[in-house]
């Protein structure tokens, strides 16, 4: 058994890995032990940088030997789901932003389609956090009505945005993003979000 250059939440550990398994065998491992109904992993940084998940599926087949470090820090899934609403907070003053510049230039008479594909991503990831922290919190469908129809009315509101702007009707666009998705987003700011925060076991 090699010693591999592994912490977690501060502490040294050795796995039984040897360093010419990969990264991404590694982390399967770890994802195995130290995921359980109290427990989840919350980052993981190689090298002393903190890798996104993309980041992490490239780095997979890097050998465990070519690794100078690697930490692993851990937390109460409802923790972790609490930090993320936090940071779905604010989150939405960037796609605010984001969504009254698209809609201003569809507004001009532009096409940025590369701002628009730049807010579909941020909203789906948006959406995605959501879904994750509902899910960890034990939130169901229906338990908070006003949630529920917040997540539909974003939903619809990108599913037009896109639909609309293949069929070449930017006004609408226009009127979706700076409009409907702004009073969406701001209402999960000061609304949405913070319910979902106060919820337990709905």
């Amino acid at each position: 058994m090699q010693s591999i250059p592994l912490t977690v939440n501060g502490n040294s550990r050795e796995i039984p890995l040897n360093g010419e398994s990969s990264l991404g065998d590694l982390l399967d491992y770890l994802r195995n032990a130290y995921t359980s109904e109290t427990n989840c992993i919350s980052s993981i940084r190689i090298d002393g940088e903190e890798i996104s998940e993309s980041a992490e599926k490239a780095l997979a087949p890097l050998p465990i030997s070519e690794l100078r470090s690697i930490e692993v820090s851990t937390a109460h899934p409802r923790e972790l789901a609490q930090a993320t609403l936090q940071d779905m907070i604010e989150f939405c003053e960037p796609l605010i932003t984001r969504a009254k510049i698209a809609g201003e230039e569809f507004r001009a008479d532009g096409h940025p389609s590369r701002d628009l594909a730049s807010l579909v991503d941020g909203i789906s990831t948006f959406i995605e956090a959501l879904q994750g922290a509902r899910q960890i919190l034990n939130i169901r469908s229906g338990a908070l009505p006003s949630v529920d129809l917040l997540e539909a009315d974003l939903t619809s509101i990108m599913k037009d945005a896109v639909s609309f702007y293949e069929e070449g009707h930017i006004d609408y666009v226009a009127e979706l993003l700076s409009d409907y998705l702004v009073k969406n987003l701001e209402e999960w700011r000061t609304d949405g979000v913070p319910a979902l925060m106060r919820a337990r076991d709905s």
